[in-house]
């Protein structure tokens, strides 16, 4: 997630992350409020990685900034920064498809911390992706061979009359190879499930915040 779009009203704050994620190798487009965020996603050149948006703004929330970046049809993870880190908006965040979450103020190691667990849940998010794609693929080739069995044996039992042992020992082949093909998908499709990580749910600060504000 090297090219980053950050969505502040307030221009030294955002100059500050800028000059920060720039000197460890991040790309950084800025805008000062929803309207450029939007023109800069429709318009990119350089595909956006990660979205990192302020929560109070003058013209519309983060909330519904990344509810109009959704709209878009816009899929890039994001991470909300707040000064106001009450429970009920860490909570909204969760819900509203936050994959982080920052209380201002905050240092440019805990930005770097935050960016780089939601790369590694993105990372986890697309892996559980293609197993569920595999899944699918492996399921649909496992019915494959049923059909086969299944098609096999009730053309033979229509055909019993005309069986003599030749008929039937290439019934058996038949059978005896869609039966090798299932059992190798299945060896492939339980060694894939073990393979597949569990996707990490919330984010570190929201579980800090969530715990901090319970035990007040």
């Amino acid at each position: 997630m090297k090219n980053i779009l950050i969505i502040d009203d307030e221009t030294e704050h955002l100059r500050g992350m800028r000059v920060g994620l720039a000197a460890r190798g991040y790309k950084v487009q800025e805008a000062l409020d929803a309207e450029a965020a939007l023109a800069i996603l429709r318009n990119q050149a350089d595909p956006i990685q990660l979205i990192i948006t302020d929560y109070v703004m003058p013209d519309m929330d983060g909330f519904t900034l990344l509810n109009e970046i959704r709209d878009q049809g816009h899929r890039q993870p994001g991470i909300l920064m707040t000064a106001y880190a009450e429970k009920d908006i860490v909570v909204r965040a969760i819900h509203a498809d936050f994959s982080g979450f920052l209380e201002k103020p905050f240092t440019i190691d805990e930005l770097l911390q935050e960016i780089q667990r939601v790369e590694e849940k993105e990372t986890l998010r697309q892996k559980n992706l293609e197993a569920q794609a595999a899944f699918l693929k492996l399921t649909h080739q496992i019915n494959n061979l049923l059909f086969v069995i299944q098609g096999v044996s009730e053309l033979n039992q229509a055909r019993k009359e005309e069986r003599d042992e030749e008929a039937l020992r290439s019934t058996l082949a038949v059978i005896s190879k869609a039966a090798e093909k299932i059992m190798d998908l299945n060896t492939e499709l339980l060694n894939r499930t073990r393979n597949v990580p569990n996707a990490e749910l919330g984010t570190r600060n929201s579980e800090y915040k969530l715990t901090e504000h319970d035990n007040s």
